[in-house]
């Protein structure tokens, strides 16, 4: 009978052992899974923000690159408007020529007239005479 309650004795002392193991780990079960779910939750957070932060950097990308395109687009119409402009002012300069070239030709023209005329009328004070 003593080794029977002494049995009893330990068993109980076991059971009481065994019911505070099994409480420490419902315990430290909970608490894992409260961390977890708190960590999950930062990671969310986390995640949500780098989405967030990226969607603004694509938005920034997009943006400069269509402000790239109309750079591009605007340099090409400067460089098309300098080389028309270059084209224009050799037209210009060309037509100038032919205008100094026929004032020229027309004071030459009225020159000679002179001359002429002052030949034939007898001007004395013609210095080609």
């Amino acid at each position: 009978d003593r080794h029977r309650s002494m049995l009893e004795a330990t068993r109980s002392d076991y059971d009481m052992r065994i019911e505070a193991l099994e409480s420490t780990v419902k315990t430290l079960m909970s608490d894992s899974q409260k961390k977890i779910e708190r960590l999950r939750s930062q990671k969310d957070a986390e995640v949500a923000e780098i989405k967030k932060a990226l969607s603004l950097v694509e938005r920034d990308r997009d943006e400069l690159f269509s402000s790239l395109r109309s750079l591009q687009e605007m340099k090409r119409d400067i460089e098309d408007d300098a080389e028309q402009s270059e084209a224009l002012n050799e037209e210009v300069l060309s037509d100038n020529r032919g205008c100094n070239v026929q004032s020229v030709e027309i004071e030459d023209q009225k020159r000679q007239k002179q001359i002429v005329d002052d030949l034939s009328n007898g001007n004395k004070d013609n210095k080609f005479c």
